[in-house]
């Protein structure tokens, strides 16, 4: 993956390409426009991929190539194709709705295991598919170069596996880092929570004491000015989830 500085500098060209506001970008997207500038500004330690995947599709880019996972900004229509069923799934989850059996914290911990694991699922069936269509644009260069020494079949076969090797290695570098970033993230989010339930609180008093005659309730004014830039982003996705799912 390349660095997030290159990552919000592909954002901020494809954006600026478009035609687009950070205002309209961020509307799009869900978030406040403050989280789409720090991403476009690489001043963000935390890239979430639910973010990517919606800017992605804001841009009317490949999120894979925003973050340096694939060489093709946009999708071939033989791509959409054949990973069609694999992002209805990966989208199925991400938007799957609140299990009223878990608290809020479990569920945002739940959620971000399965995105984890299903874009690994994804990098490896998409790099597979672009493989293919490789071949089939520089199948007549291959075969020139490696005729002598073996078939069609063979020179295919020993294409695609090259191709196959480089992600599973990949994988498994990250397969030995999934425990800690599980730890760290059930760590971050457990400790945020009461914050975020703190928050959403607070905006439902602020709708009572704004009422006429009710101006005595009015609490003393609190800020967010220790949080970091991660926990904010944290809070800005929390939050709008939560009004999302309990919108009556």
């Amino acid at each position: 993956m390349i660095d997030n500085f290159e990552i919000g500098t592909r954002i901020k060209e494809r954006r600026t390409e478009l035609g687009l506001t950070m205002q309209k970008v961020a509307d799009a997207v869900g978030l406040n426009k403050s989280t789409i500038q720090r991403y476009e500004s690489g001043n963000i330690k935390d890239i979430k991929i639910p973010v990517i995947e919606s800017i992605g599709k804001a841009l009317n880019v490949d999120p894979m190539w925003l973050i340096g996972k694939s060489d093709y900004k946009s999708k071939s229509e033989e791509f959409e194709k054949v990973t069609y069923l694999s992002n209805l799934y990966f989208e199925s989850v991400m938007n799957w709705s609140e299990d009223k059996l878990l608290d809020e914290s479990e569920t945002i911990i739940l959620r971000g295991h399965f995105s984890e694991l299903l874009l690994r699922y994804k990098e490896i069936l998409e790099s597979y598919v672009n493989s293919k269509i490789h071949w089939k644009s520089r199948q007549q260069d291959f075969e020139n170069l490696y005729k002598d020494r073996f078939t069609s079949l063979e020179i295919r076969e020993l294409f695609l596996k090259q191709e196959l090797d480089n992600n599973l290695n990949s994988i498994n570098s990250w397969i030995e880092s999934f425990p800690n970033w599980v730890a760290r993230n059930e760590k971050t989010t457990k400790s945020n929570i009461e914050t975020i339930n703190v928050t959403t609180l607070s905006k439902r008093e602020k709708q009572i004491w704004e009422e006429p005659g009710k101006e005595h309730l009015m609490p003393i004014a609190c800020h967010d000015d220790n949080l970091t830039d991660e926990e904010k982003d944290f809070m800005d996705e929390a939050i709008a989830e939560y009004e999302r799912t309990h919108k009556k």
